[in-house]
């Protein structure tokens, strides 16, 4: 038997079986980490997997996949001991088969020094073979402390590829017209004035959320079911506040709602000891197991009534609608039952569940995040009785992945494997996921203030979503719930003083650039961060990225939007022409547009020819700072060409054709 591994093992005994090839990238992490697993297969034992894990958990899970067109089994591995000992908290690893069952295969304690050692006997570098030969992988499993690992691993064994039955799907990126682009963050105060039972729309107020395409509604669980199985929403009963009302009134303009349901209610919140009450904890009751749908029962029971009454299907079981319609006071105006009233269309399970920053309580890892959809999104496939989930409600009502803080693919990936463990496949040969939209949040800054988005990960981010969206489902739209630029200086969100331009001016420029870049990439919807500022005097992130002013006057940032979306709002993006300065066309189906700006954040500006055919003169718009329409200007079109100024600042560009 030749030596397969001369190369490597040195004066070690050959291993025959074959090497396995592992993609050291596709390891997907059940914690927040910074890095990643590749150096651990490089082929390099000189160079160590770095990570950083957050301070509330040092131990790590991670998991590799076997993807379905492959056969593993694994009978030898072999793993290089640099330096260290880590023999009171080893590393470990398992295999799992397809029948679900759990095999050590791997013990790593760091015991020796600058050679291989096998799995078993860490003192003895010549015994690579496992205890237990594992067929029929699933997935790996790498459980270690911190970065208690070798520097390099190796597995042997068989690697098959199986003939590949699975349909191949193609696809090609869509683009959307510019009105999706024109989302914002709000909350129920925001229609009415503050005052219990209000049952009418603020004109003032309201007519800034006119403004705008789409809504994304911050709703607090607890407004909904204030005591635990005690469904109230016209009036709720913690604050008053009538969704019947403010969602009809939105469907009636043609104003896309987006209920985003967040937070813990209190009676929920108890089940925490004192200092761990945070009322943006996972949805669950306290030391719940976290990774099953169960956990979340009561989520996606609030869910199925939510839907049952706002969205389209009326054809449900009346005995399963719970109201409370128990007065709060003499005379209280009472909740009734109702369903498929048909002014919501999109639901949203959480916000930013993936936030590391909250500690243990507040952070959900893949597997956790997608097992809560799991009972959200139909009660994990109709198993938790009647009246859970919401595709049980209503199959029409989209679920929204809870705004994601950390667009990280691996993150997604691992909420698939999940789903792919639990829920199986569909008929198509498709993983049965549980959400209909992908979404995430996007802030461009260098951490120190905010960038221009063409200076960002923001192109790339956006394109690396929409490319896994459509692995998952070729028509699996992208949104972006939250993006944004601070007004006050000492936020490290603010867009600063450009030369002569003022912050307001900037913040102008670089959302429109934001809507373009987002439309070039194929991004389906764009929700501004927010309607008002919490609070303009503090130099905080997010405290001051109003759109409208408190007189509910709109910003300069706003007024070029709103320019865009009346003009424009029905062209989507075709093409893109030239980039630096950037050049798109846009179409409506019928008419072309052209959009030209310098991607860059120093005042730069460039005089360039535009290839225009079978037009005699273009329109010019130029958006307007403080005005409600553009200026809009003239220009002869010469031997097919136009020649402009393009600058930081977005031109709109119309050719009129020649008769």
């Amino acid at each position: 038997m030749p030596n397969l591994l001369a190369q490597h093992t040195g004066n070690h005994p050959s291993i025959a079986n074959k090497k396995i090839i592992i993609n050291g990238y596709n390891w997907i992490a059940l914690n927040h980490i910074t890095g990643n697993l590749s150096a651990l297969f490089d082929g390099d034992t000189l160079s160590a997997a770095n990570f950083t894990t957050p301070s509330f958990n040092k131990l790590n899970t991670f998991i590799y996949p076997i993807v379905d067109n492959e056969n593993i089994t694994i009978s030898q591995i072999k793993m290089y001991d640099a330096e260290g000992d880590y023999t009171s908290h080893p590393a470990v690893i398992f295999a799992v088969d397809n029948k679900g069952i759990k095999t050590k295969i791997a013990t790593f304690k760091g015991s020796a020094y600058k050679h291989w050692v096998g799995p078993n006997n860490m003192d003895s570098s010549n015994q690579f073979g496992v205890l237990h030969t594992v067929h029929n992988i699933a997935y790996i499993i790498i459980e270690c402390l911190q970065n208690n690992l070798p520097t390099e691993i190796e597995f042997y064994g068989t690697q098959i590829a199986k003939k590949n039955t699975t349909q191949k799907h193609t696809f090609i990126t869509q683009y959307y017209p510019l009105h999706n682009y024109l989302g914002i963050n709000g909350f129920e105060w925001d229609f009415v004035q503050p005052t219990i039972n209000s049952k009418k729309i603020d004109t003032l107020k309201y007519a800034a959320i006119q403004k705008f395409t789409a809504f994304r509604h911050y709703l607090d669980w607890e407004r909904l079911e204030d005591k635990q199985g005690k469904y109230t929403f016209s009036p709720c009963h913690y604050g008053g506040w009538d969704y019947d009302m403010m969602y009809k009134q939105c469907k009636k303009d043609s104003i896309t709602i987006l209920a985003c349901i967040k937070n813990i209610p209190s009676w929920m919140l108890k089940s925490y000891p004192m200092p761990e009450q945070q009322i943006d904890n996972a949805p669950h009751f306290y030391n719940a197991t976290a990774d099953v749908p169960s956990a979340y029962k009561a989520i996606a029971a609030l869910a199925f009534q939510f839907t049952a009454r706002y969205g389209s299907n009326k054809k449900i079981n009346p005995q399963l609608i719970l109201v409370d319609t128990l007065p709060r006071w003499k005379n209280d105006v009472t909740n009734s039952v109702q369903q498929g009233l048909d002014v919501v269309g999109f639901i949203e399970c959480g916000n930013e569940l993936d936030k590391w920053w909250r500690g243990k309580n507040g952070y959900m890892n893949c597997f956790e995040y997608a097992a809560l959809l799991s009972a959200f999104y139909d009660g994990h496939k109709n198993t938790m009785g009647a009246g859970i989930g919401v595709k049980t409600a209503d199959s029409n009502m989209q679920v929204v992945i809870g705004g994601l803080a950390n667009m990280d693919i691996n993150y997604l990936q691992g909420m698939v494997e999940w789903c792919r463990i639990n829920r199986g496949y569909l008929p198509n040969g498709r993983v049965n996921i549980c959400w209909d939209i992908i979404n995430y949040h996007f802030y461009a800054n260098n951490t120190l203030q905010g960038i221009a988005p063409e200076n960002s990960d923001f192109f790339m981010v956006a394109s690396k979503a929409i490319k896994f969206a459509k692995m998952l489902q070729p028509t699996m739209p992208v949104w972006i719930t939250e993006t944004g630029y601070d007004a006050n200086y000492g936020s490290t969100q603010n867009a600063p003083a450009i030369n002569n331009k003022p912050p307001a001016a900037v913040q102008a420029d670089w959302l429109l650039r934001t809507q373009l870049v987002a439309a070039r990439a194929g991004i389906a919807k764009l929700f501004f961060y927010q309607l008002k500022d919490f609070n303009a005097s503090l130099p905080v992130k997010y405290a001051s990225m109003g759109l409208v002013d408190s007189t509910c006057k709109s910003r300069p940032a706003l007024n070029f939007l709103q320019q865009v979306n009346k003009v424009f709002g029905h062209f989507y993006f075709k093409q893109t022409i030239q980039n630096k300065p950037n050049i798109d066309a846009y179409t409506d189906g019928k008419n072309t547009m052209y959009v030209a700006w310098m991607p860059t954040q120093n005042n730069s500006s460039v005089t360039y020819n535009i290839n225009i055919k079978k037009a005699n003169k273009v329109l010019l718009f130029y958006p307007n700072l403080n005005a409600p329409t553009f200026k809009i200007v003239e220009q002869l079109v010469i031997k097919n060409t136009v020649n402009i100024t393009v600058t930081e600042t977005p031109i709109f560009i119309v050719p009129v054709l020649s008769k």
